[in-house]
């Protein structure tokens, strides 16, 4: 509880346009500053609901250094209490990504939150949600300088 009030913050206010239910996805691993401001972009777009994918095993067998990673519930609730900071207001829904959509897929999504370094990624996602029959997303790329990693995962 507390969020925003009495922090001396103030909410997120964005000049971008706004969407209903938003979605990003990534590993999240040892959360750092350029996770924080994709969740928070992603948090600010969205108007009603915001869906993160965090990675599971499938997507982490091939990644360098897979077995240092944090475990999954851990990385889901570094996201979730960082994101109850951000928007206490907001549902968020936290799911395991065993694929590289997860989330993206639910017809109710209206954008996906991008690194510029996972901007291929979106584009996938929308082809993949063309063949399920789904709307595409308006993909939302962020442009991260520097983010600790540096892919943006």
């Amino acid at each position: 509880a507390g969020g925003l009030v009495g922090s001396g913050l103030r909410p997120c206010r964005l000049g971008a346009r706004r969407f209903e239910n938003v979605v990003l996805g990534g590993t999240f691993d040892h959360l750092h500053a350029g996770h924080k401001v994709l969740l928070t972009v992603a948090a600010c777009l969205a108007t009603a609901e915001l869906a993160v994918g965090v990675s599971g095993p499938p997507l982490l067998q091939a990644k360098h250094g897979a077995s240092m990673l944090e475990p999954w519930a851990q990385r889901a609730r570094a996201v979730a209490e960082f994101l109850a900071l951000v928007r206490p207001d907001l549902p968020v829904c936290i799911e395991l990504l065993l694929d590289g959509y997860g989330p993206a897929l639910h017809s109710r999504m209206r954008a996906l939150v991008v690194s510029a370094e996972t901007e291929s990624g979106g584009n996938s996602v929308n082809t993949r949600r063309c063949e399920v029959g789904v709307l595409p997303v308006e993909v939302v790329v962020i442009p991260l300088i520097g983010a600790v990693g540096g892919n943006g995962k």
